[in-house]
């Protein structure tokens, strides 16, 4: 009870998921499931136990694992695919996120 319902959440993760490289604010977010940003990041953070901010970049970390894992493009070519600002702005959330760079999680495929 309370919290984001299990199909609210799959359509905020959907849209995460379908414009990860786009900017997404809390406003866009939170008109997804029709509540007020306020209201929004309430719900969020007591479904998922995280922000929005924080589950968004989580989301482009998991995408830029998958594309350093499958794939042999450039870190810059990564983060810009991955909805990341730029190469050093990955690194540096990457790193928070796993404990390695981009580079040594790649390394170590």
């Amino acid at each position: 009870h309370g919290g984001l319902s299990p199909r609210q959440m799959k359509r905020v993760a959907d849209y995460v998921a379908a414009h990860l490289t786009e900017r997404l604010g809390l406003e866009e977010l939170a008109r997804q499931v029709g509540f007020s940003p306020y209201h929004f990041a309430r719900l969020f953070r007591e479904t998922t136990g995280e922000s929005p901010h924080q589950f968004v970049l989580r989301q482009r970390v998991e995408y830029a694992k998958q594309l350093l894992h499958n794939l042999d493009l450039p870190l810059t070519e990564v983060a810009a695919e991955s909805g990341f600002a730029d190469q050093s702005h990955m690194t540096q959330t990457f790193r928070r996120c796993t404990g390695l760079t981009p580079k040594a999680f790649r390394n170590l495929r």
